[in-house]
């Protein structure tokens, strides 16, 4: 989705971090896991890992900025989305 956008190093960014989050969640998980469970214990680990860094991707990774801009004579207003809230911006 990123490359998509044009956006090459958040891109770049984003997939690093989800490898690096799967597996660090893996081996967190294996590390932590009962000796018969240490299978069940890295995927549980490396999807918990890989969840967390979708949601961090999602708020701070990506934004694609188009902003909505109303004008008037005195003021001017615009709506520029972020990740996946918004904001207002005014100007007078």
């Amino acid at each position: 989705v990123h490359w998509s956008h044009d956006e090459v190093g958040s891109g770049l960014i984003s997939l690093g971090g989800q490898v690096g989050a799967f597996g660090t969640g893996s081996l967190v998980g294996y590390l932590v896991a009962k000796d018969g469970d240490k299978g069940t214990g890295a995927l549980v680990g490396g999807a918990i890992g890989h969840a967390s860094f979708a949601l961090c991707d999602a708020f701070f990774l990506a934004h694609h900025e188009r902003v909505l801009s109303i004008e008037t004579t005195t003021a001017r207003f615009e709506l520029v989305p972020y990740g996946l809230g918004g904001a207002l911006r005014g100007s007078f």
